[in-house]
């Protein structure tokens, strides 16, 4: 069961209501050259209150699949507006370009993401993925919303790495968990 310290982050929630909406839409008005969606938020409270928010970016202006996922950082001065901190990319850096890593592919309801062989314990929902063919390598990464199997434990996110080879099983080479 995660604790909270006083001045800490919250857990991730997946689930926003339209004054988080407002936030994130002050924190990335401006922001040109992207379009963000919102993914998962956490807040900290201090003399402001801080935000931390998990975004799928879309590039504009590219004539091919062109996501990436960021961190966004902003913050809410009691009484004011919501300012724009600073981001950050999560994962691999997609160059899109042969032996780089693919653009980030999101799933949906009609495009669902395939069943991930992960350890027992840990229910893994993928979110999108990025992929990497080196030879015959195939690296992938998902970014997944993480609940652990106890009663009482928040969700989390985590980056899952999984490298295949030629046509053998995918292998879980590591997790990576998303802090705010």
């Amino acid at each position: 069961m995660l604790t909270i310290q006083p001045g800490g982050y919250t857990p991730w929630n997946f689930n926003y209501d339209t004054e988080v909406e407002k936030v994130f839409k002050a924190v990335v008005q401006g922001l040109e050259g992207v379009t963000y969606k919102m993914v998962a938020f956490a807040t900290q409270v201090v003399d402001r209150t801080n935000y931390a928010f998990v975004a799928e970016g879309t590039l504009v202006g590219l004539d091919q699949p062109n996501k990436i996922v960021v961190l966004i950082y902003g913050y809410k001065p009691i009484g004011g507006s919501p300012v724009y901190r600073g981001q950050k990319e999560i994962g691999p850096i997609p160059t899109g370009a042969p032996g780089g890593w693919a653009f980030w592919k999101f799933f949906t309801t009609t495009d669902p993401a395939p069943s991930l062989p992960v350890p027992l314990g840990v229910g893994y929902e993928a979110l999108g993925v990025t992929n990497q063919l080196a030879g015959i390598v195939a690296n992938s990464v998902y970014l997944c919303k993480a609940t652990v199997v106890e009663p009482g434990s928040h969700p989390f996110l985590a980056l899952l790495s999984f490298q295949r080879i030629l046509d053998g099983p995918m292998v879980l080479r590591s997790i990576e968990c998303i802090e705010p």
